[in-house]
């Protein structure tokens, strides 16, 4: 799964269920819980003793073309999503959540900062781009739908 040993704990939440996915590791190292992979249909909580930079690979057919995943399904309520880039932009570069949440009625995002040890809040009245690429989001959606990379 994570393979810095830095890395104790990543989690997600699963609207569908209403349960966190969550791994920590044991003390031989080892992963255990309810979390089994990491994919990009969602955003990580991941809790390490040092600043990390993670990067997953992209999954690519034979051709060796990335393969992105055409929708991320999202559910009424609270979800956890990724500012993710088909594009593949630098992570931090600033992507318009006009874009990525085309089509859905959403209400809400906020994302975490362990730079500035804070929260930052965006809204559908704000305007420009005030998402991350790389960063992930809890976004609160009024129904079902779906976000299109």
């Amino acid at each position: 799964m994570l393979t810095d040993a830095s890395v104790t704990m990543a989690m997600t939440y699963d609207n569908p269920t209403g349960l966190w996915q969550v791994a920590t590791r044991n003390s031989a190292g080892k992963w255990e819980g309810n979390l089994s992979t990491i994919d990009a249909n969602h955003a990580y909580w991941v809790q390490s003793g040092k600043r990390l930079t993670l990067k997953f690979p992209i999954p690519r057919t034979a051709a060796g073309t990335a393969v992105f995943p055409t929708v991320i399904p999202v559910y009424k309520g609270w979800n956890m999503v990724p500012a993710s880039d088909p594009a593949q932009r630098a992570a931090g570069t600033a992507l318009d959540e006009d874009a990525l949440f085309s089509g859905l009625d959403w209400a809400a995002a906020q994302t975490y900062d362990p730079t500035t040890a804070s929260y930052t809040k965006v809204t559908k009245a704000q305007d420009g781009s005030n998402l991350k690429i790389g960063n992930g989001y809890m976004l609160y959606v009024n129904k079902d739908g779906v976000i299109i990379p």
